[in-house]
């Protein structure tokens, strides 16, 4: 599952995710901004959070690109870059110096390479779906802040969402406006950072074409 990619820094059952490359670095920047800013900030809007939510989750077009970063006490140890259209999905994924490159198919058929190396190989399928399902599914939503162009909120998530082990819900920071969604969230000395734009003239995902056996 894709957003189990995105919260826990797994590649959700592929051999080994040691993986991306370089994209989006205002993820972080962008959302502690806005977080801390939001404790300050009084919202106008009088639209239920929860309500607003949905809305600008339901207008993210199915094509768009993204950034994961995942850091440990400040340290980045695992960032995922990658797009997304029509069910298709590409992937690069580094981690401790490590640098791999994913395609996988709308119907879960998965390509991998290692960075430098053009020959694709088949790897054990992967199912991604769509990331921003997870965040429609909020136990409780409130609004840190609100203007023109972002809506702000701190949402709950049964952590089943997530495929996280039983516990007591987890709280992101979401950041919404016409192009982009960001969310934060924050376990102990681990954050995770996601940024996700829009792109809805996105060109088709190559998939590689198979191998022949022997």
């Amino acid at each position: 599952m894709f957003a189990v990619v995105l919260i826990t820094a797994s590649c959700g059952g592929s051999s080994d995710p040691s993986q991306p490359s370089d994209a989006a670095t205002t993820t972080v920047a962008a959302i502690a901004t806005t977080t801390e800013a939001a404790e300050a900030t009084t919202t106008t809007s009088t639209v239920p959070a929860a309500q607003s939510l949905e809305a600008d989750l339901a207008a993210v077009p199915a094509a768009f690109t993204f950034t994961s970063v995942t850091s440990v006490d400040d340290s980045e140890v695992l960032r995922i870059d990658g797009r997304r259209i029509d069910g298709d999905t590409e992937l690069s994924v580094s981690s401790n110096g490590a640098l791999l490159h994913y395609v996988v198919a709308a119907d879960g058929s998965t390509w991998v390479r290692t960075d430098g190396d053009e020959q694709w190989a088949v790897d054990e399928p992967l199912t991604i779906d769509d990331p921003l399902e997870p965040l429609r599914h909020p136990t409780e939503v409130r609004w840190q802040s609100s203007d023109a162009n972002t809506n702000i909120y701190q949402a709950d998530y049964e952590t089943s969402l997530f495929a996280l082990p039983d516990g007591p819900p987890i709280t992101l920071f979401i950041s919404a406006r016409s192009d982009q969604i960001l969310y934060r969230y924050v376990s102990e000395s681990t954050t995770v950072d996601l940024t996700l734009i829009a792109a809805p003239d996105l060109a088709a995902i190559e998939i590689p074409a198979e191998v022949p056996a022997g």
